[in-house]
């Protein structure tokens, strides 16, 4: 159901568009608990968005697809009390199973301009991200137990995720990860993407060949590609977009986060709507201006190590009264001992 009455208070950042090319972070390096694998190639380019409080920004490879959350091509359906802190869409196909139970932020787009030009976006940020020229060939290894610096990391066929993936940017905010796969993308329950370094999940993308089929209880990172299919288990969080170019997307009570932002409807790219920019004055208090009501970030960043793993991820809800002028609120959830910078929010 969408809530009504959202609206997004920039705070006080400038979110540029900016059509420049950049190489891909140099070091690609894949470590495990018994060997270390360097390797060096050519460089990568994707376009690149700014978010000036949010370290040197994301990359934007997929474009509008990046403000969905979930972006079907036959169908989106849902089973179970699900959050999307984002748009929903589908095109060409136009049905939407089970959104009773889902609770987003965003637009709801069923086969319409918006949602078919995402999935025009979506198609040619996917070739771009498939076509990179590998810095490492996986093929044959579990991504479970790997931890791996800024590259492109290449299977042949499947890719099979047991257990934990680690993801270290080397302090570099604007280090890229892409993860091609031939085929398919599967992981067990309870796998997980951890961060660290100062990798931001705008930054990390899997490009999968099929389909991606995500175990129960998992907490991915990065935004997800597919060119068949992607089915989402019970209880599964995804801090990127869900993106199915040739079928289903299949959720089951999750939580669900785009990077990108959201839809041009509730997004006006403006910047001075919060008299009081966002800031950290204590661990895990904000200040911001006279508004009141519920406040959600859409994006968080934060300074501090290996910390950031744990860190509040999108959607964090925050409570308190916000009726004077830079009035604290405490940030409840995941990480919030620590300080933050942010660029967006939204307020009812």
């Amino acid at each position: 159901m969408r809530r009504p009455g959202l609206w997004l208070l920039p705070l006080a950042v400038l979110l540029l568009a900016l059509d420049s090319q950049f190489a891909s972070a140099a070091r690609p390096h894949v470590r495990s608990g018994r060997s270390t694998l360097s390797t060096s190639g050519a460089a990568n380019t994707l376009s690149r968005r700014l978010m000036e409080t949010c370290g040197s920004g994301c990359s934007n490879v997929l474009l509008t697809a990046g403000n969905f959350g979930v972006l079907g091509s036959t169908t989106v359906t849902n089973t179970g009390p699900t959050f999307v802190y984002g748009s929903l869409g589908v095109a060409p196909g136009a049905n939407f199973t089970g959104m009773n139970d889902v609770t987003y932020e965003g637009n709801l787009n069923s086969n319409d301009s918006v949602s078919t030009k995402a999935q025009s976006d979506a198609h040619i940020g996917y070739a771009q991200l498939q076509a990179m020229t590998p810095t490492a060939n996986l093929t044959g290894s579990d991504l479970g137990g790997l931890i791996l610096g800024p590259g492109v990391y290449h299977f042949k066929v499947a890719a099979p995720l047991n257990g934990n993936l680690t993801l270290d940017a080397y302090h570099d905010s604007s280090a890229i990860f892409v993860i091609q796969t031939g085929t398919t993308l599967v992981t067990n329950a309870n796998a997980v993407v951890t961060l660290v370094n100062g990798a931001q999940p705008c930054n990390v993308y899997f490009a999968i060949g099929s389909s991606a089929t995500f175990g129960a209880n998992s907490l991915i990172m990065g935004s997800v590609v597919a060119y068949t299919a992607i089915t989402v288990g019970h209880g599964t969080s995804v801090n990127g977009s869900l993106i199915a170019l040739g079928a289903a997307v299949t959720m089951d009570t999750n939580i669900l986060t785009p990077t990108g932002g959201v839809s041009d409807a509730v997004w006006d790219g403006g910047v001075g709507r919060c008299a009081v920019p966002y800031s950290a004055v204590a661990p895990g208090v904000l200040c911001c201006a006279a508004v009141s009501g519920v406040v959600r970030l859409l994006c968080s960043c934060v300074e501090g190590g290996s910390d950031e793993a744990t860190t509040a991820r999108h959607g964090t809800r925050m409570n308190g009264s916000l009726n004077a002028l830079g009035a604290a609120v405490a940030m409840h959830g995941v990480g919030a001992r620590l300080g933050m910078v942010s660029w967006g929010v939204f307020c009812s």
